[in-house]
């Protein structure tokens, strides 16, 4: 089996790697840490007041010049949950250990690291590794390293991943690749019958000068989303996609509309209810809403963009509609505080960049109204400065 290395082991990594042990426990997983000193090598989750434990891990730092830094071998499969402020940052070190035959994972708030990594890092299409982005609503919080509080009930919450599409260059070309992943995900025998489609890739890529997945990237590729998919308890899924893109613009959506709010009016302390017990706290998050739909069905529709999205699809960003499950997933979330708000409570940089700094990039480039964004996003940007001031 493909070793996944799992990079950022915060309250959703460690909730993702805690998954990842439990339901595959003969996959190697190595978590990549700043400090691996001290760091536990057994993992507690506990969910509706049921606890739960996972072991077998290894532990390295994210570090290559640490003592704790056991190997340069090449990372097949790379699991990314760090803040989006920092992925930049944090890949870097483990380039060298990155190439076409990798596959990265991202789970992360935010949109817009995919496009900056292979902007920055990965600038070589034919050396590019293969993506896989992934959106979830699931709540956790950590109280030490290694101890994870799962604050999704069991049965709810979701995490929906998609493969990014090769290049055009590559000799996959829309359903033929889509279809691939399909067979991969739809696995059910204990036999490989993915073997046929492996060899079948391997003698195109023959003869077609263009290719962009080896046979060995799309193993890796194929164990990954088996592990990914294994995780039940999460309701991990992949999908197309165009509808992974979707779900992700959605949340941005979300993510615009009320983290900045509860992190500008309660510094951290108020928890989402707040925004419906006080009924101007709504109404502001609507007020954005309305910004925030006009972008996105713009985006959705726009030339450029795929035009097959179907009326139902589209239908959820209508403003009505949003605004209405907005509402139901503050309520839903109620006695939770947005990570915003947690950073701005800490003093930590937000990640205001990659959610309201999306929309407003998107918003300026269909032409569309990005004032109320504007706003959320500088008063964010102030507030994380004149903490600078306190620490």
């Amino acid at each position: 089996m493909t070793r996944i290395h799992l990079l950022g082991v915060g309250s959703i990594g460690t909730l993702l790697a805690h998954n990842l042990r439990v339901t595959s426990p003969t996959t190697p997983l190595t978590l990549l840490v700043r400090s691996p000193r001290g760091f536990p090598n057994t993992i507690t989750c506990t969910r509706d007041g049921v606890r739960s434990t996972s072991t077998g891990y290894e532990i390295e730092s994210s570090n290559p010049l640490s003592e704790y830094q056991r190997t340069d071998e090449p990372i097949k499969s790379l699991i990314v949950t760090t803040k989006t402020t920092q992925t930049v940052n944090a890949i870097e070190p483990l380039l060298p250990r990155l190439n076409r035959d990798s596959v990265i994972t991202l789970l992360q708030n935010g949109m817009g690291v995919h496009s900056e990594l292979i902007h920055t890092h990965f600038t070589d299409v034919k050396e590019r590794p293969s993506f896989i982005l992934g959106t979830t609503p699931h709540g956790a919080f950590t109280n030490s390293k290694g101890n994870v509080n799962h604050t999704t009930p069991a049965g709810k919450g979701f995490i929906k991943w998609g493969v990014v599409p090769p290049s055009p260059s590559s000799f996959f070309t829309g359903q033929s690749f889509e279809n691939l992943i399909s067979s991969f995900v739809n696995e059910d025998t204990q036999s490989d019958p993915h073997k046929d489609v492996l060899d079948n890739v391997h003698s195109t890529a023959k003869e077609n000068a263009s290719e962009t997945i080896e046979t060995e990237g799309l193993k890796t590729l194929k164990d990954t989303l088996t592990a990914l998919t294994k995780m039940t308890d999460l309701n991990s899924d992949v999908i197309p996609f165009d509808k992974l893109n979707q779900a992700m613009l959605f949340k941005l959506a979300v993510n615009a509309s009320v983290n900045p709010i509860t992190a500008i009016l309660g510094r951290g302390k108020l928890t989402n209810s707040s925004l419906l017990d006080i009924p101007i706290g709504l109404e502001i998050v609507n007020k954005l809403v309305d910004e925030c739909s006009e972008i996105l069905i713009k985006h959705l529709t726009s030339s450029g963009e795929t035009n097959k999205i179907s009326r139902e699809d589209l239908s959820v960003f209508e403003k009505d509609s949003m605004k209405e499950t907005i509402k139901q997933i503050i309520s839903s979330t109620s006695n939770n505080v947005t990570s915003m708000a947690v950073d701005i409570r800490d003093r930590r940089e937000t990640e205001i960049d990659y959610i309201n700094g999306y929309m407003i990039k998107l918003g300026k480039e269909l032409g569309c109204k990005t004032e109320i964004n504007q706003l959320v996003y500088d008063m964010i940007k102030f507030m994380t400065e004149s903490n600078k001031d306190k620490v």
